[in-house]
């Protein structure tokens, strides 16, 4: 059996808006959303998100929420390629496409 590639936490969410996200870089950012926002620990960026179970459809409407508000991108569903969200490191790299290179308030 593979090692596990995330954890899930339990207990109450920390408040998304005073987070204490690092501000150096969309990788750093994006993993920060994972632990604070949807209270999971992602220990490989290959993780498929949804077959692991991670992305159910309300977290995948929290992550959208949080990449939105975290990077100031919006994401339209009517364009959306769920490939996309499928791991983090398609996460950061349809960021990237984006012109994302750092959170709000950042160098873009």
């Amino acid at each position: 059996m593979p090692p596990c590639c995330c954890t899930l936490e339990t207990g109450s969410r920390p408040d998304p808006s005073t987070a204490g996200i690092p501000a150096d870089g969309v990788h750093r950012t994006l993993t920060a959303l994972f632990r604070e926002r949807l209270a999971v620990e992602i220990t490989d960026p290959d993780t498929d998100l949804f077959e692991t179970g991670v992305l159910d459809s309300l977290v995948f409407v929290e992550l959208l929420l949080g990449l939105e508000q975290t990077y100031g991108v919006h994401v339209d569903v009517d364009d959306m390629d769920l490939e996309a969200f499928r791991t983090p490191r398609t996460i950061e790299a349809w960021l990237r496409a984006r012109g994302v290179i750092d959170p709000i308030g950042q160098s873009v």
